[in-house]
């Protein structure tokens, strides 16, 4: 967040700061300027969309920290947003006066490790008193924003960077699951004399891999894997079809 907020103000006095950091389909494409493709996640449009970026990060990379520690949940925000990065090039790949901003791929990605990995936690909009499972606003974002990719809203917001942030985020968080899971069980069947009670003497992903490993025991992750196949998996589905048959997505057939 500090680094955020560092490169937001130098943008206030470098105004060319933010077009030659923002994600540009023309500048990547022809210039071969690929660094976009992460610097893209450190300038903002505004005050508003920094404050709201930050405030993603303190909730959903703390809880996150919480379970695989300081550096690889910085790994994890990084691989998010070039995912989201990834995701908006392919599609929007012609339009070449295609511009983009923030780090809401990134904090996207956090979200669904957030809900994949504490099945129990609800979330809402702060705008609204309504909490819903975590599984289910998920799935409403994810549906949402594929749908509103395909509106004229795609000129306003980003929504493919939404959509890549969330898709590579889960995608992870889904693959770091089932490695703890794995690993967990070959900890037990090797017999290591383990004890909770020595969890301090392990070191972070040593916690990280026996933290889950007990939730996996008391938890029911049903909900996580209803969030992978009906909420990630689609996204990718998504960018497929669009990949192999893009005119489908152009007809508009919606409005008919």
């Amino acid at each position: 967040m500090a680094a955020f907020i560092v490169v937001h103000v130098a943008a206030l006095g470098d105004e060319s700061l933010v077009e030659r950091w923002c994600l540009s389909t023309y500048s990547i494409k022809h210039r071969g300027q690929w660094y976009r493709m992460l610097s893209s996640g450190f300038v903002h449009s505004g005050w508003m969309h920094l404050a709201l970026n930050c405030l993603g990060i303190w909730y959903f990379a703390t809880m996150v920290e919480s379970l695989v520690g300081p550096w690889l949940m910085i790994l994890l925000f990084l691989l998010s947003v070039l995912g989201g990065s990834i995701y908006a090039m392919r599609l929007r790949r012609l339009d070449h006066d295609y511009l983009a901003v923030g780090a809401s791929g990134g904090v996207m990605g956090l979200m669904m490790m957030c809900v994949m990995w504490v099945p129990s936690i609800k979330l809402g909009l702060f705008i609204l008193p309504i909490m819903l499972p975590g599984w289910l606003f998920a799935l409403l974002i994810n549906w949402g924003s594929m749908v509103f990719s395909l509106t004229d809203d795609r000129h306003r917001i980003s929504h493919e960077g939404h959509l890549g942030g969330a898709f590579w985020g889960g995608m992870l968080g889904a693959i770091a699951m089932m490695v703890a899971s794995y690993l967990f069980q070959q900890e037990l069947e090797l017999g290591s004399g383990f004890s909770m009670d020595s969890m301090e003497d392990l070191g972070t992903y040593k916690q990280m891999l026996f933290q889950w490993g007990s939730l996996l025991h008391s938890v029911d992750y049903t909900t996580s894997w209803v969030l992978l196949w009906a909420g990630i998996l689609p996204v990718g589905l998504f960018w497929l079809l669009q990949e192999v048959q893009p005119s489908i997505f152009k007809r508009k057939w919606w409005k008919k």
